[in-house]
């Protein structure tokens, strides 16, 4: 995927923002603030994987693998890797996540890597900073302290209202991926089995360092105040299930939900969420049904981690995550991935929080984040939680109520984060079968929407309203569409289908659809259940349905959502005569996906290059490299003896010839022959799975007039081949 790229500096979104202590950071990793210090996953071929089912342990000895054994020495490979097998996905059952002590040699280690046959993929493992900010310290105002000050946050998503309508219950999960979360809060009830360290592997405690001051009065607690740093996560778990009507401090809005705690920062960088998505796959294998997370980056995506989050979303788990503080529209992951809930804030006139909030149409929702506004200006109150350090904030600015009590004030999108994920939590307490399409398009469809935000948010949402929502989900609602499937159509189209809902008889019945496209109805009074879209370009992609009934009444929306890459076109030609050889692997491959393509003289020849253009690109038949471009490529063959790295074809027997029906194939010895008919510029129309040792034949009556090959590898790997002519 592509991603704007910011300075490293303003990627440091932690809760320090500027200066000096901005600089430091960047300092949380020695070799790149964007990757972990010598952290790689590396992801192996099919015929390479190794069997670890989710829920074992994934502790491996790293000379189990030939390649690491080889490089231990010279790169310091540490004697454990990790499996990351996840809900039986097939992509992360043959992933590893390794880490080397020659953490400056790691792009060279990557190389060497990317030279092994049975590595697919090595990628770094990226690094991600939390997304709250501390408010600068500001001189008293003097006005008295009311309690509507404290509470804003809940007043602007109209909690009174949905509480009379429903509570959070325990069975519902919630777990909050940070820095770290204090169980010991007079306010939070965690359980021990939920909460998690990733960096030590214990279960029981998630806590900041035992070794900070939680009483420290600070005199700017943008400096000195270690407590007040370590204290993120704390107040994301509150903002997620602070408990009400317990006679003490704050309440959220799903609170009676479960809440789970995971730690994911190392002692030394309380501000650098390191392997958060380790937590993630604990939370998501120990029972979350929701998973909070208020850090991010606008670095490239990791492809092992989106595997994560796609599994996730296929297993169920609504995953919330923050839209980023840099005050920009470039991409910030994980929230804009498209199996993620991307949340950015408001302040409390339900402006959009233009301070620090990023912004843009792959924003799903906005959430109370920033700042309570009163006359029109606004004040030092944000949004006040459950904390780690004793009250630094609020105290410093002038409000002394809370002074010594373990509450205070952060705003960012961390906080709009848990804030929404709570309201999800809520409403899944209300309908525990909501997914995560079904969830955002509540939120959005029933968000209160103000004009000028139109801009910072996808089209008809706004600002999260939880009594609408809930007051939604309670009423009578009809059977919505369901099974939806999707096909990306490359390089610019989609095609998807559903089932129709399942409606009793003599009641009412589906009269049409509604489609919507990021929330935009693009199609109306639909009767098929198929849809197909043209001229997409790159971007996220939210498909929405709704089925219309005879008596008016409207389901809730489901549908898919999807990112599309940009898509290259990858060609090639034989020269100097289309009969001389065959090659394999042309087409439209995502940006930046590894394209392999094959040439395979005929009998009698041999492969001599590959060319782009007059350039001389590789003398290796099979070629492999990037896509970044469209490209046609020359596959030049000769006559004579074969070239040793090929593997020459030897002759098929097939008949008759020309033919304008069937093709007949004769005299393949026994055992499996895989392959297929393929056009001269090598591309596969025409899949084939043969047992050899009888007359076999294959339909081609649908293949245009033309001429063709007919390719099979046995399992000896003994290529066979015909070229034949269709009427």
């Amino acid at each position: 995927m592509k991603r704007n790229l910011i300075t490293a500096l303003a990627l440091t979104l932690g809760l320090t923002v500027s200066g000096a202590a901005g600089l430091g950071r960047l300092q949380a990793q020695t070799v790149n603030a964007d990757y972990e210090d010598g952290g790689l996953y590396i992801r192996l071929k099919d015929e390479a994987a190794f069997a670890v089912k989710s829920g074992e342990n994934r502790l491996l000895d790293a000379g189990r693998f030939n390649f690491l054994r080889a490089e231990a020495k010279t790169f310091g490979v540490r004697r454990h890797v990790e499996s990351l097998a996840f809900a039986d996905n097939p992509v992360l059952s043959r992933t590893i996540a390794v880490t080397i002590d020659s953490i400056r040699d790691i792009d060279a280690f990557i190389e060497r890597l990317r030279q092994y046959p049975e590595v697919e993929l090595v990628e770094k493992r990226p690094i991600y900073y939390i997304c709250g900010e501390t408010a600068q310290a500001e001189p008293a105002q003097g006005d008295p302290v009311y309690t509507g000050n404290y509470k804003w946050h809940l007043d602007l998503i109209n909690a009174d209202s949905a509480w009379k309508l429903a509570t959070g219950k325990p069975h519902i999960k919630v777990a909050v991926i940070d820095n770290a979360v204090w169980d010991g809060h007079e306010d939070l009830d965690i359980a021990p089995e939920n909460l998690y360290n990733v960096h030590t592997g214990e279960t029981g405690q998630a806590a900041p360092p035992a070794d900070v001051d939680q009483e420290k009065a600070c005199a700017n607690s943008r400096k000195d105040c270690p407590a007040y740093e370590w204290s993120h996560g704390t107040h994301c778990a509150g903002n997620v299930g602070a408990v009400r009507h317990n006679g003490k401090g704050i309440a959220a809005i799903g609170s009676g939900v479960t809440v789970m705690g995971v730690r994911c920062a190392t002692n030394a960088v309380p501000g650098a969420v390191s392997n958060g998505f380790g937590g993630v796959r604990w939370a998501a294998e120990h029972g979350a049904d929701v998973i909070s997370m208020s850090w991010g980056s606008n670095s490239q995506p990791s492809e092992t981690e989106q595997e994560l989050l796609k599994s996730c979303y296929e297993n169920g788990i609504i995953l919330v995550a923050a839209a980023g503080n840099s005050l920009s529209s470039a991409w910030f992951y994980p929230a804009a991935s498209p199996y993620v809930i991307s949340v950015g804030s408001v302040n409390s006139d339900k402006k959009f929080s233009k301070e620090f909030s990023n912004f843009g149409k792959w924003v799903d929702i906005l959430a109370p984040g920033g700042f309570f506004y009163r006359g029109g200006s606004k004040s030092f109150y944000s949004i006040l939680s459950t904390t780690f350090c004793t009250n630094q904030e609020y105290r410093l600015n002038g409000d002394k109520t809370l002074e010594g009590m373990y509450y205070d004030g952060m705003f960012g999108t961390s906080m709009a984060t848990p804030v929404a994920a709570s309201l999800v939590g809520l409403l899944l307490s209300v309908d525990s079968t909501l997914n995560t399409h079904q969830m955002r398009e509540l939120l959005a469809s029933t968000a209160q929407v103000v004009a000028e935000n139109a801009s910072y948010v996808r089209d008809g949402s706004g600002v999260i309203d939880a009594f609408a929502a809930v007051k939604t989900l309670l009423a009578d609602r009809r059977p919505s569409p369901t099974g939806f499937q999707y096909t990306i159509v490359p390089p610019k189209g989609m095609e998807m289908t559903w089932e129709a809902p399942k409606t009793a008889e003599g009641g009412p019945q589906v009269a049409y659809y509604r489609v919507y496209r990021n929330g935009t109805q693009i199609k109306d009074r639909l009767t098929e259940t198929s849809f197909s879209d043209n001229d997409l370009r790159e971007n996220n992609y939210t498909y929405s349905v709704e089925a219309v009934y005879d008596d008016n009444s409207v389901s809730l929306r489901d549908g898919i959502d999807f990112y599309l890459p940009v898509y290259r076109h990858i060609d090639a030609t034989v020269a100097p005569d289309t009969t001389w050889g065959l090659v394999e692997g042309t087409g439209f491959y995502a940006d930046g996906d590894t394209v392999e393509l094959k040439a395979t003289p005929a009998t009698g020849y041999s492969f001599l290059r590959w060319n782009d253009g007059s350039d001389i690109v590789s003398r290796e038949a099979t070629y492999r490299f990037a896509a970044r471009y469209d490209l046609t490529l020359t596959a030049t063959f000769r006559k004579g003896v074969a070239n040793e790295r090929t593997h020459t074809a030897t002759p098929l027997t097939v008949y008759p010839n020309p033919t304008d029906d069937l093709l007949y194939i004769e005299h393949l010895p026994d055992g499996l022959h895989d392959g297929g008919v393929f056009d001269l510029q090598g591309r596969l129309l025409i899949p084939l799975h043969l047992q050899g040792g009888t007359t076999l034949n294959v339909p081609v009556a649908r293949l245009t007039k033309g001429a063709y090959i007919v390719k099979l590898t046995a399992a000896d790997g003994a290529v066979r081949m015909a070229k034949f002519q269709k009427l």
